[in-house]
């Protein structure tokens, strides 16, 4: 098969498998979302939120001690655009977020993770379970996993349920009982209605 022709079956591979949906995706990544998750009933914040894919965050949520563990994942891009040093401008509310995240602690793939994003003072937040797995064998190299699963993450994200504002973008998860942040200072600025 030639080169082009190679590439158009990753292509269209990747249309596939994008497709897919969740209960597709690996099965040791069990789906951990907030609790206030529970009370999605219709009319209620929660069930507004869910509708975008983000939940809120308590106030006891956010108050809740965190072990960083800068070393444990990287928020890469959202869309098209790589982070850098300075915040990146959400052009369209649904987008997605990609990276990667592999628990420095345990060097295991199927770790559940969540996409953290909350304002720069602190005092609102919202999360979703990181859902879209995909293979990254540059990372299980370089970070020694113990195993080869997929610690990749392409996670479609709707951000039109969060007010304008700059907020950090980060990953939290839970490993052997305690509780772990992973911020690279990644920044969004949502400016659009």
């Amino acid at each position: 098969m030639s080169f082009s022709g190679r590439v158009a079956l990753l292509l269209a591979l990747g249309i596939f498998t994008a497709g897919c949906s969740p209960s597709d995706g690996p099965a040791d990544h069990a789906d951990t979302g907030s609790p206030a998750a529970a009370d999605a009933s219709p009319g209620s914040v929660a069930a507004s939120a869910a509708a975008t894919g983000f939940m809120p965050l308590t106030a006891d949520e956010l108050k809740v001690a965190k072990t960083a563990s800068p070393g444990s994942c990287n928020v890469e891009a959202l869309g098209n655009t790589v982070f850098g040093s300075a915040p990146l401008d959400v052009k369209d509310k649904s987008t997605t977020v990609g990276g990667w995240f592999l628990s420095a602690v345990s060097r295991k793939s199927g770790v559940p993770a969540q996409l953290r994003v909350v304002n720069m003072a602190g005092t609102e937040g919202w999360q979703l379970p990181i859902r879209s797995w995909v293979a990254r064998p540059d990372v299980i190299s370089t970070m020694h996993a113990v195993d080869s699963g997929n610690v990749g993450f392409t996670q479609a994200v709707d951000f039109k349920s969060l007010p304008a504002g700059q907020y950090h973008l980060l990953v939290t998860f839970k490993n052997a009982g305690q509780a772990y942040a992973c911020d690279k200072g990644s920044i969004i600025k949502i400016s659009i209605d």
